[in-house]
């Protein structure tokens, strides 16, 4: 009776959680797409660190961030303090967004401000809120590599989790580093968000942040259309998204623009495309 009644209460918390973090989604998908509508009627230049941009972007990719790791979570088998660290994860990217918001609609820059009591106080917030939600992030990850999984999870979006998960958390770290590489920037009187002339680094941040969510598409595909061969496709969409970073770590430290290419710049993508292609070539050919 009494395991009947706690098991009861499990479902019920998780049902509570799953309905928050689906409010929090909308809200954080809803603030994007209308700051997104705002930007065509803004005067103020895209690049600008008080245009709509960042309210647009972070809403959009924080709500997709949520969402996929939200998911992440019901693929493992339950555990204590599940329900308890998909709320914190929710609520601290809720405020973290925010907080950027607020800045823009106060005219201030979210980003690289510690002008005043009130944005130091924000920007620290925001940071607070960022390491929360990376350090559960990082709990997921390490759970992704000891097969935690519930058994309904195929291999090879177990393989995509996993990799999404890692890459997740390696753009959350090149986060903090890039952020510490603007401070000293600007410390210096250069521009916090680039290194050398053109090396934008934000690049290496977003190159694969959002991997979790396209191995996933990648497995769900693979799964249906190429079961015998899912699992190395899987691997080969992961391995490309991992020059992709090396592309991006590569452009970035040199001081060239996203798209200013060099022999190695060619070679980097070369083989990222090819590990991409070979795979689903090779499943052409055994059929």
């Amino acid at each position: 009776m009494g395991s009947s009644s706690s098991s009861t209460k499990s479902f019920d918390g998780q049902v509570w959680v799953s309905r928050c973090n689906i409010c929090i989604i909308a809200i954080l998908l809803g603030s994007g797409l209308f700051h997104g509508l705002l930007t065509a009627f803004d005067t103020t230049p895209w690049g600008d660190p008080i245009s709509f941009r960042k309210p647009f972007l972070f809403g959009i990719s924080t709500g997709l961030t949520l969402w996929s790791c939200d998911w992440c979570f019901r693929q493992f088998n339950a555990f204590a303090w599940s329900n308890a660290l998909r709320s914190v994860l929710g609520i601290s990217l809720l405020f973290e967004v925010a907080l950027i918001t607020l800045q823009i609609w106060r005219g201030e820059a979210s980003h690289f401000n510690r002008s005043g009591l009130i944005n130091a106080g924000i920007e620290s917030g925001m940071l607070l809120f960022i390491v929360i939600a990376m350090a559960i992030i990082l709990l997921l990850a390490i759970r992704s590599s000891f097969d935690s999984f519930a058994p309904s999870v195929s291999a090879s979006m177990r393989i995509a989790i996993w990799w999404g998960l890692h890459y997740l958390v390696l753009s959350g770290l090149i986060g903090f580093v890039i952020t510490f590489i603007g401070h000293m920037q600007q410390l210096a009187g250069k521009p916090p968000e680039l290194w050398g002339e053109r090396g934008v680094l934000k690049f290496p941040h977003g190159a694969v942040l959002h991997a979790i969510q396209t191995l996933a598409v990648v497995a769900w595909f693979a799964d249906r259309m190429w079961r015998g061969r899912s699992e190395s496709i899987v691997r080969s969409v992961a391995y490309m998204h991992g020059m992709l970073l090396i592309l991006a770590i590569h452009h970035t430290f040199l001081g060239r623009g996203r798209f200013e290419f060099d022999i190695v710049s060619l070679v980097i993508a070369g083989v990222g495309i090819g590990l991409g292609i070979v795979p689903f070539m090779i499943s052409r050919v055994k059929k």
